[in-house]
């Protein structure tokens, strides 16, 4: 089994990492993709979405997948819709409160995010004790909110 992501696991969380590990052990999957939740990763997904429904507001969630599948977009399919993250992601399911699933997926993406926000505050930190300026002020400081913000909603300490 490979790991399609090269990077590997985008979590920390070593009882998930051995999840993941004792059920491919089990399921000897071809390979295994870690969703990166990168933006641009999500863009191409979006505008395949939002192309494909501009010329076909009709198509079902039957047709989408499979239209996904086809085009270059199935490991992420698979990877979302699999029965572990079905599971254990509720708001993923079929049938599931439309705001459950914006709450869900608003959720997920703040995780996978959260690394990228820590580098970018880090480098702003650095920045800024090099140079003391206005700008470099500027800069570091809406970081910072956003952290606290996103720390607050998530129930966790700020700072």
């Amino acid at each position: 089994m490979k790991t399609a992501h090269s990077r590997g696991p985008l979590t920390r969380n070593i009882h998930l990492v051995k999840w993941v590990e004792k059920t491919a052990e089990l399921t000897k999957p071809k390979d295994i993709h870690w969703v990166d939740g990168s933006q641009a990763e999500y863009d191409k997904l979006c505008h395949e979405i939002l192309r494909l429904h501009a010329l076909n507001p009709d198509l079902d969630d039957t047709a989408l997948k499979l239209h996904l599948r086809e085009n270059g977009f199935d490991r992420i399919v698979q990877g979302v819709l699999s029965p572990q993250v079905l599971t254990h992601a509720a708001f993923a399911r079929a049938g599931a409160d439309a705001d459950a699933v914006r709450m869900g997926w608003a959720d997920t993406r703040d995780q996978l995010q959260q690394p990228h926000l820590a580098t970018q505050i880090a480098e702003a930190v650095r920045d800024l004790a090099a140079d003391t300026t206005n700008e470099t002020w500027t800069r570091l400081h809406p970081l910072l909110e956003q952290k606290m913000d996103d720390d607050g909603a998530a129930g966790g300490d700020v700072g």
